[in-house]
């Protein structure tokens, strides 16, 4: 399949890069602003995860983008069996010691199609390898752009990879618990429908309850715990929106009274000729008291 790599991370000496420190050469600044703010939320705690946070999103109805995020020691590890060698080593930190957490995924275009592949921890960080080690003691760096070029992804071993267990329906999210091997199995899974599906979105294992929330993800795994607070919050807020929500004002007219009302409606109109004939009945008397006094 060809692909062109995605990168979010650090570099020895820089920062981050608000553009990515390497993306697809045709980009353009609203892919780029799309895919960040999915990706920011891929990285927010990581490092406080004993495992990879795995990430599959359809952009913009015409790439579908799939990676991890998480410690480049474990994905090195992941990636070698266990062990990480020493040439590798210098990726792993920074200048000033701390733990290197990036996101790195690949891009795909859409129109060509699912092919049964897997996107897979060896394949992700010789991506990783291949772009960040030669600016890695750079002063200075800028975003790197990337063609697409034949990748070669290990074939996926069932036809339509699915994972059945039950979710909780939350706000139109679909959250389930997460778990080692069930959140690899749903990413392979939700990796092959963005190719066919619109708004595809799946990321595993979220920490913070107002990122499950916020619906930048239509699916999503976390703790059992994190689920329960989620449903929590949930039930405050809806609890709050009811008290606060504006009770409807009783019609001041009692259905009793009605009868009344429509009785002194009815006798309107002759009321109003009453007063007509009395009015007709004075001016009469007082022409007849003028005649005589004449």
């Amino acid at each position: 399949m060809k692909a062109a790599p995605l990168i979010h991370s650090r570099t020895f000496r820089c920062d981050y890069l608000s553009d990515f420190a390497v993306r697809p050469e045709d980009f353009s600044s609203a892919d780029v602003q799309a895919a960040r703010k999915k990706i920011l939320i891929s990285t927010r705690d990581v490092d406080m995860l004993p495992e990879l946070r795995h990430l599959v999103f359809s952009l913009n109805e015409q790439y579908v983008v799939a990676g991890v995020s998480g410690s480049m020691k474990k994905l090195a590890q992941l990636a070698s069996g266990g062990d990480a060698v020493a040439q590798e080593e210098q990726l792993f930190s920074d200048e000033a010691g701390r733990g290197i957490f990036a996101f790195v995924g690949l891009v795909f275009h859409k129109s060509e199609g699912y092919e049964k592949r897997q996107v897979d921890d060896t394949t992700l960080w010789g991506m990783f390898q291949k772009f960040m080690s030669p600016v890695w003691m750079n002063r200075v760096v800028e975003a790197q752009k990337a063609a697409y070029e034949d990748v070669d992804l290990p074939m996926h071993t069932q036809e339509a990879p699915s994972v059945k267990s039950m979710g909780q329906n939350i706000r139109g999210i679909e959250l389930y618990e997460s778990g080692y091997d069930s959140d690899i199995q749903r990413f392979d899974e939700y990796f092959a429908r963005a190719f066919s599906e619109k708004n595809v979105s799946f990321c595993s294992n979220l920490e913070n309850k107002s990122d499950i929330l916020e619906g930048e993800f239509s699916v999503a795994s976390a703790t059992k715990s994190r689920i329960m607070q989620v449903q929590q919050k949930v039930k405050e807020e809806d609890d709050a929106k009811k008290r606060r929500a504006p009770t409807s004002r009783p019609n001041t007219l009692k259905e009793a009274d009605r009868p009344v009302q429509d009785q002194k409606k009815k006798k309107s109109p002759f009321r109003s000729l009453w007063i007509v004939c009395a009015a007709v009945l004075v001016i009469l008397i007082l022409l007849m008291a003028k005649n005589i006094i004449k």
